[in-house]
């Protein structure tokens, strides 16, 4: 089935609705895959629900292989070290179609819907696994989506690192307020790259909920707390301290 426009989660959604196999992936246009990957992910798929290798990342010019190492299957580990692994991409994994159910991509999300919709199809699950076979190709070049994106596409990822958050506050895992202490810097780096014409009180409210949160009384360290007032009341100063950083 083909679609032209509307994004790679419009596309998503349309082949979740009119899938019927039991097991669902996903492999993005300017990627490519080992010929033997789905064979291998399938071969790992007894008695869990969501099944992951490892990955290559590759250019015009290098193909390096990312090493990603986990210690732990629980999904509190999984929920807590994801982001760090940088591994919510959906396209090096599979995901059971019933676990799936009525759950969709984001179409209004701009960055990190990948992260969105894995965190919210762990938060259904209970069993994983991850093979260590590199076999999923991830393009990276200057011209890709996540490379052109501006300030006002960038600024959604203010309301995808919420909707993570609330799935990490279900679980009680601390780690979400490193997050929140990134998503109100860059809340402030966007606001003032888009400037006052810019409508951004539906992701305000967002920040306003973190601070509410009393993330400042956290454990959060000295640093985080200094960037957070940095960010917020000398803008113009964190941004050029960030680009001599």
């Amino acid at each position: 089935m083909n679609k032209r426009g509307g994004g790679a989660s419009t596309a998503r959604n349309i082949g979740l609705k009119n899938a019927t196999g039991k097991w669902i992936g996903f492999v993005d246009s300017d990627d490519y895959i080992d010929k033997t990957m789905y064979e291998k992910l399938i071969k790992n798929s007894k008695d869990v629900e969501l099944v992951s290798c490892q990955i290559y990342t590759f250019d015009n010019h290098n193909c390096n292989p990312i090493s990603i190492k986990y210690e732990s299957c629980s999904k509190n580990y999984l929920l807590k070290n994801m982001l760090n692994f940088h591994d919510t991409i959906v396209p090096n994994k599979i995901y059971l179609r019933e676990k799936i159910g009525k759950l969709l991509f984001n179409e209004n999300l701009k960055i990190v819907e990948d992260g969105v919709f894995t965190y919210q199809y762990l938060d259904n699950i209970n069993k994983v696994k991850f093979i260590d076979d590199k076999l999923y190709y991830y393009r990276q070049h200057n011209s890709s989506s996540t490379h052109m994106l501006k300030p006002d596409k960038y600024i959604t990822s203010i309301e995808s690192y919420y909707l993570i958050n609330k799935i990490m506050e279900k679980y009680d895992i601390f780690e979400r307020y490193y997050i929140q202490c990134d998503s109100i810097c860059n809340f402030y780096i966007y606001k003032h790259k888009l400037g006052k014409d810019y409508d951004c009180s539906k992701y305000e409210r967002i920040i306003k909920s973190y601070l509410d949160d009393h993330i400042l009384r956290k454990k959060i360290g000295l640093q985080n707390r200094i960037k957070i007032i940095m960010a917020v009341y000398f803008t113009p100063l964190y941004l050029l301290l960030k680009r001599v950083k």
